[in-house]
């Protein structure tokens, strides 16, 4: 009976003795932030590129912006840039 309490004994002993050693070798684990930087810093360019404005039409003293239509002596015309281009319709 001797013998069975020692071997118990000693089983609890290693038991906790690894348990003790197993919590010195713990892994930590620690959480690492990354900043992605550019290679190269970006610089917005701005290209402006004037565009005339395109001229009204006159029409019986009404004036037409660029592209509206126009029946005049029956038949259709198109504001172009200022000036009247028959469609070749009648209206």
């Amino acid at each position: 009976m001797m013998n069975m309490k020692l071997s118990h004994s000693l089983l609890f002993s290693v038991l906790a003795l690894a348990l003790s050693l197993a919590g010195c070798h713990r892994t930590e684990i620690k959480e690492k932030t990354v900043v992605e930087k550019p290679a190269a810093e970006h610089q917005e360019v701005v290209i402006e590129k004037t565009v005339p404005a395109l001229r009204d039409c006159i029409y019986s003293a009404t004036t037409y912006s660029h592209g509206s239509l126009s029946c005049q002596a029956g038949y259709q015309y198109r504001c172009n840039d200022g000036t009247w281009d028959s469609s070749g319709r009648g209206c």
